[in-house]
């Protein structure tokens, strides 16, 4: 019995250290690349669901472009059956969102790939959550590339370019969610 304890003391604490590996080599990549290590919190989700059950949307194809946590993949895939993407260039990111997918039984497409090379066209949702400079790189790509009716939920930080058709915000919570759709009075 003792050895039963030592043996599964030793695998969490592996588990542990691999853990911590991963967050730190996450952590790194998110300074070496200035994209936001950040979750995307319930409150976030409950208010873009109440968005979308409000307009009653049906469209299909959601993609964000910086999937760290895939929270936002599971989310719109098992909430609104829609068929996502996520975008990553970590590794480690992708090797968990791929066992994360295995788990729950999920379809989330994950592509390590920078998003500034992908054709966003096929996307009718967009979800960002970058820092305003990557925003900045990133917004004349979007509006080129989608379709006019393409909606994009921004969190947390405004595309200066754009005025957004909505801003939603959660009363316990201080960040919002800018949304814009391509082809509005913009």
């Amino acid at each position: 019995m003792e050895e039963t304890r030592f043996i599964f003391s030793i695998i969490i604490i592996i588990i542990i250290i691999l853990i911590i590996i991963i967050v730190f080599i996450s952590l790194l990549n998110s300074i070496i690349y200035k994209v936001p290590l950040v979750w995307t919190f319930l409150s976030d989700f409950n208010v873009m669901k109440k968005w979308l059950k409000k307009y009653n949307l049906k469209w299909k194809y959601l993609v964000d472009l910086w999937s760290w946590t895939w929270k936002v993949l599971r989310f719109f895939e098992r909430e609104f059956n829609m068929k996502t993407t996520g975008y990553e260039i970590d590794l480690w990111n992708i090797l968990i969102a791929k066992f994360f997918n295995k788990i729950f039984w999920l379809k989330a497409k994950i592509v390590k790939k920078s998003y500034f090379d992908t054709n966003l066209s096929k996307y009718d949702y967009i979800y960002i959550y970058l820092y305003p400079e990557l925003i900045e790189k990133i917004q004349e790509k979007i509006w080129y590339d989608c379709k006019e009716w393409t909606i994009i939920f921004s969190n947390a930080f405004k595309l200066k370019k754009y005025k957004p058709i909505e801003i939603l915000k959660d009363e316990k919570w201080n960040d919002e969610i800018y949304i814009y759709k391509i082809g509005s009075s913009n």
